[in-house]
Formats: C-alpha cells, structure tokens, sequence
C-alpha cells in the first residue's frame, strides 16, 4: 500500500474544525500551560509547555505563547478577502 492510498483511506469523511477561545488576550505563560490549553495557545506552544514538564528537557526559561485572539485580529485587518480565497474555494471542492 502506498503512503498517499494509506493516507486516503484514513483521512476523515466530515472536515475537522478545532474550536478557537478568541478571547483570551494575555500571553500565557507556557510554565502553567499544557494540552488542556490547546484551544487558546495551538498544539505546538501546549506540546512545548508539556515538553517543560519531562525531566531532562531544556526549554528556554520564561516560555511565553500568543494566544489565538492575536492571529484572530490580525486575519480581521488583513488585506486578504478570506470569503472570496480561502472558503468559497473550499465550498466548491465540497
């Protein structure tokens, strides 16, 4: 079996959506973070607050994550029409 058939067969038949906490505007502390944050910080900043609980793993002291209201304002004020590139797109390939 090839890797892109093993793939496919795997990929799940109604899309993901991850719910976002949009309203947390202070950077977190990744030292009182951990998976139970995901939703506010993203997998890879509660995976790096997870690594700092594992004896032996250095992580650089005073580990601060944006939270997802940042990335959030931001998309609001780009130049970038969203609707018309990204989920009209999407909605056609449906």
């Amino acid at each position: 079996m090839s890797d892109e058939t093993f793939w496919k067969n795997r990929e799940p038949s109604i899309p993901v959506t991850i719910s976002r906490d949009t309203l947390t505007s202070q950077l977190v502390n990744l030292q009182n973070a951990g998976l139970n944050s995901i939703k506010t910080i993203g997998g890879k900043a509660a995976n790096f607050a997870e690594l700092q609980k594992v004896a032996g793993i250095k992580v650089p002291e005073g580990s601060l994550a944006i939270p997802f209201y940042y990335y959030e304002q931001h998309m609001k004020v780009s130049v970038i029409n969203f609707e018309r590139y990204i989920y009209e797109p999407i909605r056609q390939m449906e």
